[in-house]
């Protein structure tokens, strides 16, 4: 491994699958030191806490704030030694039960079901009553991700992956029944305007390839009604992300 990354020593080398065995096998060890010492604190694994660990996200479950501060404060500590370091702005505590992102889901699917519902039936719908659902589809997202900030990136992954999932059906669906390419020309526009407004909460890989997935799946349908205007749109508003 010093081999393949110029001689270095420090770290290890980001993409090969390798990498992700050894790092396993350096946090199993963290893991290892990091219970014994908890237990060195009289604090009981299985009675005062559980920990769960999914690669290098930590969860820690306890029945006092007090343990399971003892506890990020050993996983820190053991952490050092090897040099790597907590990232304290993905930290945070919640307590049981766990409404609030509950509470967040809920709210998420309401409003994608109350605005994917308009276009079940889109010769009740014109461009007023588009523009005017879709500018209150975006504030209500915005209003989530505002009330549960530090949820915001799980929130667009959601709100891009259920587009993902229904946007093909709902704009063939709509696509069938509208006769005006023009019409048709600008539901896409509004398309663009809402997945590129919700991508620009959370520019993470996963949701830059979501939002990439359905950028396609829009180009291909302007393509098909000849409207060259919606892949300028599609370049310029790339260029803003």
């Amino acid at each position: 491994m010093q081999m393949s990354n110029f001689g270095e020593t420090n770290g290890i080398i980001v993409g090969p699958e390798f990498s992700r065995i050894v790092a396993e096998i350096v946090l199993c060890r963290i893991d290892k030191i990091a219970y014994e010492r908890i237990e060195h604190e009289n604090i009981f694994y299985k009675r005062d806490y559980e920990i769960v660990r999914s690669i290098d996200d930590i969860f820690i479950f306890t029945n006092s704030y007090h343990t399971a501060d003892v506890i990020k404060n050993i996983y820190i500590e053991v952490c050092n030694e090897y040099k790597l370091k907590i990232n304290e702005s993905k930290a945070f505590v919640e307590s049981n039960p766990f409404l609030k992102k509950h509470i967040c889901v809920v709210k998420l699917g309401r409003i994608l079901k109350e605005y994917f519902d308009l276009f079940e039936e889109p010769s009740s719908l014109n461009k007023p009553s588009v523009r005017r659902e879709t500018n209150t589809f975006i504030s209500e997202v915005r209003a989530i991700i505002i009330e549960f900030e530090k949820d915001k990136h799980s929130i667009v992954s959601f709100i891009l992956s259920a587009l993902e999932n229904v946007c093909k059906g709902l704009i063939s669906k709509s696509f069938g029944k509208i006769q005006s390419n023009e019409y048709k020309s600008y539901l896409l526009y509004k398309f663009v305007d809402l997945i590129h407004y919700v991508l620009t909460f959370s520019l993470t890989t996963q949701n830059v390839i979501k939002f990439s997935k359905l950028i396609v799946y829009i180009t291909n349908e302007s393509q098909i009604i000849n409207d060259n205007s919606i892949q300028e749109l599609i370049f310029y508003k790339t260029l803003e992300v």
